[in-house]
């Protein structure tokens, strides 16, 4: 950890509760450990979580987050559940345990989308919120249309990103195909690793139609479809099928 924490006479954890694709949850002990460690620690950390887990399945690394708060003796935390639009559900405050389980309720009914079974074609849109749109936004939205569609099914993301590729996109880009890239990434463990891929998980397990400011050929290299207007979503969406 770092020094500052392990000498300050008192802690309080203040972040956000969020469903998180390596540790199940984020927020309360997630923000000493491995938020405030070494990069040794989090580089280490990146990537080990199981896309086949639920939120609510045992994460090793979860556990020991919550051991590291204990020894450090934090005993309070602020969490804030987000809105689904911009702004807050609610400011929690008080012990770990209660602050989170409560989050976690909380948390199911802004955010959790359960389904009967699996659709032939999920639509997926992403609010640019004040930070702009990131390659983070559009790997969290293909992580969340990957548990929701069929295997070999469409996915559409309707979205406004541009930028430069980052260095887990650029290995996506030169590989074979999205799943050959999956390897490559976990050895290397880009600053964007996660990112790269929940996108390359996706691009291997159905065909991904995007609509962004890329240019046709990025986003070709990185295993996607690029859509270059609404009519052309509109089209796709012409076709039979659970939606």
């Amino acid at each position: 950890l770092a020094r500052e924490l392990v000498d300050a006479d008192v802690v309080v954890s203040v972040g956000v509760i969020a469903y998180d694709a390596v540790i199940g949850y984020r927020g309360t002990s997630s923000v000493f450990y491995p938020g405030l460690s070494s990069v040794d620690a989090i580089r280490k950390l990146l990537g080990q979580g199981h896309s086949e887990l639920g939120p609510e399945d045992d994460r090793p690394l979860r556990q020991e987050m919550d051991e590291v708060a204990w020894l450090l003796g934090n005993m309070f935390t602020i969490q804030v559940i987000p809105a689904r639009a911009h702004g807050v559900v609610e400011v929690l405050a008080g012990a770990n345990d209660a602050v989170l389980a409560h989050g976690k309720e909380l948390l199911a009914q802004e955010w959790r989308v359960s389904l009967p079974e699996r659709a032939a074609m999920v639509v997926v849109s992403i609010d640019e919120d004040d930070a702009g749109e990131t390659w983070w936004h559009l790997g969290a939205a293909l992580e969340t249309a990957r548990n929701l569609v069929t295997r070999g099914g469409r996915i559409i993301v309707l979205s406004q990103l541009r930028g430069e590729l980052t260095p887990g996109l650029e290995l996506l880009r030169v590989s074979r195909d999205a799943r050959s890239a999956l390897q490559p990434l976990s050895k290397s463990q880009p600053p964007d690793m996660v990112t790269a891929m929940q996108i390359a998980r996706a691009a291997d397990w159905a065909k991904v139609y995007l609509l962004s400011r890329l240019e046709p050929s990025v986003t070709e290299e990185l295993f996607l479809f690029p859509l270059e207007n609404e009519k052309q979503v509109s089209r796709l969406l012409a076709d039979p099928g659970p939606c």
